[in-house]
């Protein structure tokens, strides 16, 4: 096999079982501070308003 049909085999197999997305977004993470900050403020934002939600349900 050479080294392009190895890498079609593995996006295949990482498309399959949803990872490759993961994977993506983790290599752009490493690469970008931004996109790094921008992830950190929405999962707080979402953590506030889940907290939020919890603090009103009384749960």
């Amino acid at each position: 096999m050479d080294k392009q049909t190895k890498d079609d085999v593995k996006n295949s197999a990482l498309i399959a079982t949803g990872t490759l997305s993961l994977i993506a977004l983790l290599e752009s993470m490493s690469e970008s501070k931004t996109l790094v900050i921008v992830l950190m403020v929405i999962l707080s934002i979402f953590a506030g308003i889940a907290l939020l939600v919890s603090h009103y349900a009384g749960v």
